[in-house]
């Protein structure tokens, strides 16, 4: 029995995530309770962006998740294809893979600067986008 397209993505999405928890120094390097402990308005202030920006355009929810996923590409999921070329620093969003995956990375920008308010310092920008390609698979079901 075959999988339907949002199962496919549902199915791709947790292996990302699978695989990525397998590059922890420690067991405690990850806990899913973090944001919980440091930043309790962080998950739902990332969720209601991505819920937004995926009512309003559908075709972004794959924006988000294709972001996440070429950001693990490139060169690990570091939120690197974020980085933008300046005059001394050629960034990610010109790598090849990057190209056509830009879409989507003003809406991760515009989150980083509202949870940045919320709690300065504390919520990683590839946490961001990690959590929008989860958040923007869910809302695309809805």
């Amino acid at each position: 029995m075959s999988a339907t397209f949002p199962e496919f993505k549902l199915r791709i999405c947790l292996l990302l995530c699978i695989i990525g928890t397998g590059f922890a120094d420690s067991a405690n390097d990850l806990r899913p309770d973090f944001y919980k402990s440091q930043c309790p308005q962080a998950l739902e202030a990332i969720k209601a962006e991505i819920t937004s920006a995926v009512r309003k355009e559908p075709a972004m929810g794959l924006a988000f998740f294709r972001l996440h996923f070429i950001d693990c590409v490139v060169q690990g999921c570091d939120a690197s294809n974020l980085l933008k070329d300046t005059a001394n620093f050629t960034g990610e969003q010109s790598a090849i893979p990057s190209l056509d995956s830009r879409n989507g990375t003003d809406i991760i920008e515009k989150i980083k600067a509202r949870v940045e308010k919320l709690c300065p310092g504390v919520v990683s920008c590839a946490d961001i986008v990690a959590f929008a390609a989860r958040d923007s698979v869910v809302a695309g079901w809805k």
